[in-house]
């Protein structure tokens, strides 16, 4: 059995909400439905500490209730919060932040390590002055404390080493706010979630950055979560969504369903069956991930197989691992990408429209960004039946308008596909007009794939419009950028075979005939 409890609010007094995860049910209140402000659960289940309204923390086993320590002397009294709270895997060990009870919030945070098993209590500050904490986390073999907060007007992340007395700083960095913090199952990597919606992953004890950061999510990362592999990691956001990354490759793996909020808990349980998500006043989300389309899978599979055998020609092959992703997980539309960028090289406009067509029916009405934008795309970048450039428009408008940021690569393909879909609709000036805008308030150089499709429908526009020399301008912009990422290999091959596609379109419409094939 692997217990779930639902946190809330802290400072907030509430029963705690036990879940079976395994069984998918939810238990009966913890302690009868005694009301407690705060509480955590160790990941693996196992311990849960929690504070009562006497302001003393208590560890149990949660899975025979049986009742491991008490704090001796109430913690944090006179503010009825803990500002985090976090359990060793073994449950040897219990750490927390606290106010000292003569400042306000914000100030003066302590940081404090007990052992329920000897009553061992040490404390060492944080800072002296200005300190707020966002996250804290132990290592799963218990030797390591990270947190995250601000230091001296600074956002930092911290690695402490718990074995000494007082711990000692390990390594400490400085950036972007840090609001969750995961530890590897062996202890030697950190994932950092932060607020400008990265991911990035450390080496625990050096600090070294690992890879390139992980960038998918909207808004900031609120929880992070690895899998018992160590190279499955999954990330909670405030933009309301849960997704799978492969670290060691540095690509994302899937999306899940929107959640109704933001999650404040998010735990895989230590076999990698199950995964639990909670939302402050909702029902636990828990997903059978045995059961369930294997999305992990479902991507190795295209980019370990599909992408190099495109890449080298061989389609015949690069088609069999496509059809085989979207087989074991037809949610993930990097798959389907790759069907219609295949059918487009090879000239094969019949199997093209069906993809579109399957794209449309499967996606068009269903929460997934990733294929829902795809959706959108394939309806625009070639010319489709007024009613699919419609429903492509449709879902384009949907989530341009979510509000997702800028930056956020499902949202501009949106935008890009509302711009591509002006100019389908024949309406050249308020396409350009829209093109213009689009690269001149997006990061061109970062969405490629988005900024090259801008660039060609100023070319198009331009052409339409008579304004013959402003076409060629930008047409030769779009060969000079085309040229750049085929040179650096610089983004997937499926998006490029889109880009070339409407390249060669281009091409045929202001000089007559595309170039070379590429």
């Amino acid at each position: 059995m692997f217990l779930f409890a639902t946190p809330q609010w802290a400072g907030i007094p509430a029963s705690i909400q036990l879940y079976d995860v395994a069984q998918g049910q939810e238990l009966a209140p913890w302690q009868q439905g005694e009301k407690f402000t705060i509480h955590a659960a160790s990941r693996n289940g196992r311990f849960l500490a929690a504070q009562g309204m006497d302001r003393r923390l208590r560890l149990w086993n949660s899975e025979s209730g049986t009742l491991l320590g008490t704090t001796p002397d109430p913690v944090n009294e006179g503010l009825n919060s803990t500002a985090l709270l976090t359990v060793a895997e073994d449950g040897s060990r219990v750490a927390w932040v606290e106010l000292a009870p003569t400042e306000y919030v914000g100030k003066a945070l302590e940081f404090h390590l007990w052992s329920p098993s000897t009553g061992r209590r040490v404390h060492w500050p944080a800072t002296a002055v200005e300190t707020v904490q966002f996250s804290l986390v132990f290592s799963p073999d218990g030797t390591l404390l990270a947190s995250s907060g601000v230091r001296n007007r600074w956002f930092n992340v911290v690695v402490w080493d718990v074995t000494s007395e007082p711990p000692v700083a390990l390594t400490s960095r400085a950036g972007s706010p840090a609001y969750s913090l995961d530890f590897s199952p062996d202890s030697k990597r950190l994932a950092c979630g932060f607020w400008n919606s990265e991911i990035q992953i450390y080496e625990a004890r050096t600090g070294k950055p690992l890879g390139a950061p992980l960038q998918g999510h909207s808004q900031s990362v609120t929880k992070l979560a690895f899998f018992p592999d160590g190279r499955t990691l999954a990330s909670a956001a405030f933009d309301r969504t849960i997704r799978l990354w492969d670290v060691n490759k540095g690509v994302r793996l899937a999306t899940l369903p929107s959640l109704e909020g933001t999650a404040n808990r998010l735990i895989v349980e230590p076999q990698g069956r199950w995964m639990a998500a909670s939302v402050p006043g909702q029902a636990a989300r828990i997903w059978r991930l045995d059961d369930a389309p294997d999305p992990r899978r479902a991507a190795m599979i295209w980019s370990e197989e599909g992408e190099p055998a495109a890449r080298r020609g061989d389609f015949t092959q690069a088609r069999e691992a496509a059809r085989k992703s979207t087989e074991l997980a037809p949610d993930v539309g990097m798959a389907w990408s790759a069907l219609a960028a295949i059918a487009v090289h090879e000239g094969d406009l019949e199997t093209f429209r069906k993809v579109r067509r399957d794209v449309l029916a499967r996606f068009s009405d269903k929460p997934y960004l990733e294929p829902a934008a795809l959706a959108a795309v394939l309806c625009t970048v070639l010319p489709a039946t007024p009613d699919e450039l419609d429903t492509g428009l449709r879902l384009a408008e949907r989530l341009a308008a979510e509000g997702l940021g800028s930056g956020f690569i499902f949202q501009n393909y949106a935008r890009v596909a509302l711009v591509l879909g002006e100019y389908r609709r024949g309406h050249y000036a308020q396409a350009l007009e829209q093109a213009n805008q689009y690269l001149t308030t997006s990061d061109a150089g970062a969405l490629r794939f988005s900024g090259l499709c801008a660039t060609l429908t100023v070319a198009m526009s331009q052409h339409q419009l008579h304004n013959q020399a402003e076409a060629r301008r930008a047409l030769a912009q779009a060969r000079e950028k085309m040229a750049v990422e085929d040179g650096g290999n610089r983004f997937r091959w499926h998006l490029r075979m889109l880009d070339q596609a409407l390249l060669r379109e281009a091409e045929t419409l202001i000089d007559g005939k595309p170039t070379a094939s590429r």
